[in-house]
């Protein structure tokens, strides 16, 4: 997507609308990992156990963070 932005350098324009792009997907991404650390978090403590367990394991675990 380019956008024309009277009194600016179209070049500068371009190139914020491409780290914008680049941002959003850095956080989509990040989203990602953290859900998928969650989970992997979940599946150790349910492996040996209880759903409790599981549960102190993510809490531990974002206290970490």
């Amino acid at each position: 997507m380019m956008k024309y932005c009277p009194g600016y350098d179209f070049r500068l324009i371009q190139v914020l609308i491409l780290c914008q792009s680049a941002w959003l997907l850095a956080w989509l991404i990040s989203c990602c990992q953290a859900f998928n650390n969650r989970l992997q978090v979940i599946a150790r403590f349910t492996n040996h156990g209880s759903l409790a367990a599981a549960n102190r394991g993510v809490a531990e675990y974002e206290l970490s963070e």
